[in-house]
């Protein structure tokens, strides 16, 4: 993961998944688990690039998370792993890749 200053949240990006096939989500949510506006997306065979998500300060003090989830038993999508937005993450731009399924 790393971090730098953020684009436009219009602006797609390269390959964060160049080497996962299996169906993958990442997606911004409240602390009750619900996604945050239309804050998610997802990589699955070939599409490989995802947009990027934007929090704004309202949503960081509410206590936005971003939930990180992964087809288990079956396909079935499942929350796998969260964390917590930071007011010290804001104006910054973080990258995730995928490494493996």
């Amino acid at each position: 993961m790393s971090q730098s200053q953020r684009p436009s949240p219009n602006v797609q990006e390269g390959p964060c998944a160049p080497e996962v096939t299996w169906w993958k989500q990442i997606r911004v949510a409240d602390r009750q688990g619900y996604n945050i506006r239309d804050q998610k997306d997802f990589t699955q065979d070939a599409k490989h690039v995802t947009k990027v998500l934007a929090i704004t300060k309202a949503e960081v003090d509410a206590c936005a998370y971003v939930m990180f989830e992964k087809a288990k038993h079956l396909g079935q999508p499942t929350d796998m792993y969260q964390t917590n937005v930071k007011a010290s993450d804001l104006g910054h731009r973080i990258d995730l890749t995928w490494v493996k399924d």
